[in-house]
């Protein structure tokens, strides 16, 4: 739903941005849904990086009450599709907005870990001759 890409400068990105968040007449927004019904995190795997935005809430930044993830009014968006190859990807954007925390193009793939109902754990590891994790965080 959000990306650093310098792609979604134009028109046609953005535009497809806003009506997966919010909707047009011909399909409904997930974004108001996934609030609702209280979704930590979105997963998706479009582009061929590894991205990772902040908790949003209608375009805005929402931190959590003792940190970034801990019970932010708004969802964490994660684009996780660079295990294969540089397949279309567009150039990243030189100036990343301040929603955005961690870009990278490198080949790495996620590890989730389900610690109980309310614990998510997030790995990204590189892929190299001996992996090495680069991005860990934690979903409260």
């Amino acid at each position: 739903m959000l990306t650093n890409n310098e792609y979604n400068a134009e028109f046609r990105c953005i535009s497809l941005s806003i009506q997966v968040r919010i909707g047009n007449s011909s399909m409904p927004g997930v974004e108001k849904l996934f609030l609702k019904y209280g979704v930590d995190i979105y997963l998706n795997g479009h582009d061929h990086i590894y991205e990772r935005i902040l908790p949003m809430n209608d375009g805005k930044i929402q931190r959590g009450k003792k940190g970034d993830y801990i019970d932010p009014n708004g969802m964490v968006h994660l684009t996780t599709g660079s295990a294969g190859c540089y397949l279309n990807t567009p150039p990243m954007n030189p100036t990343p907005p301040e929603y955005n925390v961690m870009l990278s193009r490198e080949f790495s793939y996620t590890r989730l870990r389900a610690y109980n109902r309310t614990h998510l754990s997030l790995t990204q590891i590189k892929k190299s001759p001996v992996s090495n994790e680069f991005f860990n965080f934690i979903i409260p």
